[in-house]
């Protein structure tokens, strides 16, 4: 058996040894870490990143993990498409152009190549939450409209029908 939590039953579960039983206080003991394996040779600059999630309105301590598991999910889909190793960049094409960036009032990403080869085009803030989702654009380019989106930093995730992953940003002002 694998234990989830820091205590082996769930955190909202009364009937088990966990937070809910114990009464613990309106904080939460639940933090997990991991990277690797790899190996950084002399000299080798690697980075890492971690995301700490989080959620509003939780109730102790007897927490509901739904929103938790909501919310890790949506930072998980954003980091699967940006998060990418020295090798993978550097072999990467760079089949996809926003222009102009930043944009004012919209842009138009052109896939040149990978025209009629699009999946969807996902659009993320800096903080991962997705506002603009395109189902299987049409022709070689997309226009993204500003409407409702606040200046700042955004990146784009595109999958290919062939399951190529290609990731970006843009700024608007």
């Amino acid at each position: 058996d694998i234990t989830k939590y820091l205590f082996p039953g769930a955190p909202n579960d009364n009937n088990e040894w966990s937070m809910c039983s114990e009464n613990l206080p309106e904080t939460d003991q639940r933090v997990v870490m991991g990277s690797g394996p790899f190996t950084i040779q002399p000299g080798q600059v690697n980075s890492m990143s971690f995301a700490v999630v989080y959620a509003d309105g939780i109730t102790y301590p007897c927490p509901d993990l739904d929103p938790f598991i909501t919310a890790a999910d949506e930072v998980q889909d954003f980091y699967d498409g940006l998060i990418l190793s020295n090798e993978e960049l550097a072999s990467r094409p760079a089949n996809i152009e926003i222009s102009p960036n930043p944009m004012i009032d919209q842009a138009i990403m052109y896939f040149n190549e990978l025209e009629e080869n699009i999946s969807y085009v996902e659009v993320y803030t800096m903080d991962g939450k997705k506002v603009r989702a395109y189902d299987q654009p049409t022709g070689n380019s997309l226009t993204i409209q500003r409407t409702n989106l606040s200046p700042g930093i955004y990146f784009y995730k595109l999958l290919t029908k062939d399951f190529q992953i290609h990731s970006g940003r843009f700024i608007i002002q």
